[in-house]
């Protein structure tokens, strides 16, 4: 920005100034004038005309001075003025003479938008514990609870901090490592090597509200069986194994979706039936309660989303293929009560994928033809009462696709932003309710490997990353 007096004349009358803005294109630190992109005056006004003689010879009064111009400036926040951000140049008269321009007394603005782009850059390394396996790391984050400031039913956890969860696949040794901030540091609270009936495969399916829900096999033939962890006496261990009605003790039992209260699992054993069990902290964890689609709807593929309030099925009725969707009231144990909406994406049964962008959103990825890579993805926005309405759509190379990896308060991070590129990680940020795709992760800092496991705190400006090699945990910051 630069500010130029004006002189008295035919722009303004009685002189004042003028608002020039525009981008420093050969980072001089000056505005250039060929840099000027935008201009506003601010005219100051005139002088009152001295009072006349006093009679006997005195002089009369001098006439009040003239208002002045004064300048104020305010951030833009990243939006459809300014996808960056930036800054708004305001300028006008001094009306109340305060010496600031308050909103009132604005005449002119100028918007300034930022050119630079947002993006994950490198911070550091974050440091493992000595001698933690080093191989097939993937990271897991569940960001400070507070209090149910949102009314959601939720049973948040006060007084603890950001927890890193590290799951380290080497063969012979599965662990989970723990790791809390004490002070801007991560430190260990503890590991936990994978239950005997895992010791085969372990998967985590999630980590929130201070619980963390896995599965897996003992072995390659063994039935599935599901786990609760829980932080007990300041430490995580096992407290909990996931059954159904129809398979106790947890066998033949893979959990599906944890929202950080309520567990999804399927019975493999009963032809892949669901269930849903609500998990409050520090309560042993009741047999599920079966979650029964409408008559007619057959499911497609087990790629279900659930958020919190919210459960979509991939399924088909009357020869139309989309996600049967089911709405939950806060505290309740099972989905009842709603009527399921079934979206009609036109896709192809086997290629239609769903997960949670966020409380509201759900991301759906379908193949319109059978297994080719023209892929559409679209964003679904659930409402006030469980409403749920098409958001968005986004195609070709820019889609964002199934599993999300990882999502904060504004941004997301998805496979397959590209075909072109391999389906590698990518990064939409969400800009008035809209998602843009800002960068894809297609080399890890600088190796040549690429990013296998992500997870993010702080509303999204951290991002804790994994790769295959080498196997470290690295941080990245957005700025």
């Amino acid at each position: 920005m630069r500010i130029d007096a004006v002189e008295a004349g035919d722009d303004c009358a009685h002189g004042g100034y003028r608002v020039n803005a525009g981008v420093d294109a050969n980072a001089n630190g000056v505005l250039d004038d060929v840099e000027i992109s935008e201009t506003a005056l601010a005219c100051a006004s005139a002088d009152g005309q001295p009072g006349a003689p006093g009679s006997d010879g005195s002089n009369g009064n001098n006439g009040a001075n003239g208002t002045s111009a004064v300048l104020g400036s305010e951030p833009i926040a990243p939006g459809a003025e300014c996808v960056n951000g930036g800054t708004r140049m305001n300028a006008g008269l001094d009306l109340n003479g305060n010496g600031v321009l308050d909103a009132a007394e604005i005449s002119a603005s100028v918007a300034v938008c930022s050119t630079a782009v947002k993006k994950y850059v490198l911070d550091a390394e974050v440091p493992l514990p000595v001698g933690f396996p080093t191989a097939d790391l993937t990271v897991y984050a569940n960001g400070a609870a507070a209090s149910d400031t949102d009314g959601d039913g939720y049973p948040d956890v006060a007084g603890e901090g950001d927890v890193l969860a590290i799951y380290a696949s080497q063969v012979n040794d599965k662990r989970l490592l723990f790791m809390e901030r004490v002070a801007g540091q991560w430190v260990e609270i503890n590991q936990i090597a994978a239950p005997a009936g895992l010791g085969y495969q372990l998967t985590v399916i999630g980590f929130e509200n201070r619980m963390m829900v896995i599965g897996g096999l003992a072995s390659q033939n063994a039935a599935y069986r599901s786990y609760v962890i829980e932080r007990v006496n300041g430490v995580y261990e096992v407290t909990d194994a996931i059954a159904t009605s129809g398979s106790p003790s947890g066998a033949n039992v893979f959990a599906l979706r944890f929202d950080g209260e309520h567990v999804l699992a399927t019975d493999i054993g009963a032809n892949f039936s669901m269930a849903l069990a609500r998990k409050l902290p520090g309560v042993a964890l009741p047999v599920a309660t079966p979650v029964l689609l409408p008559p007619g709807h057959t499911v497609t593929h087990f790629a279900v989303a659930m958020g919190r309030g919210l459960l979509a099925i991939p399924a088909q009725v009357a020869g139309v293929h989309g996600l049967s969707v089911f709405t939950l009231t806060a505290g309740s144990q099972a989905f009842v009560g709603r009527v399921p909406t079934l979206l009609d994406i036109n896709g192809y049964p086997r290629q239609v994928t769903a997960d949670a962008l966020g409380d509201a959103d759900l991301t759906i990825q379908y193949h319109a033809s059978g297994f080719n890579l023209t892929a559409t993805s679209q964003v679904w926005r659930v409402g006030q009462g469980g409403t749920i309405a098409l958001a968005q759509s986004l195609t070709g190379g820019a889609y964002i696709s199934a599993p999300v990896l990882a999502r904060g308060a504004t941004r997301t991070i998805a496979r397959g932003a590209d075909p072109s590129l391999g389906y590698f990680p990518a990064v939409y940020n969400l800009v008035d309710g809209l998602w843009h795709h800002v960068q894809v992760l297609t080399d890890y800092a600088g190796t040549g490997d690429f990013l296998s496991s992500a997870a993010m705190l702080a509303g999204g400006d951290e991002l804790y990353v994994t790769a295959s090699s080498p196997s470290v945990l690295r941080l990245y910051r957005w700025e």
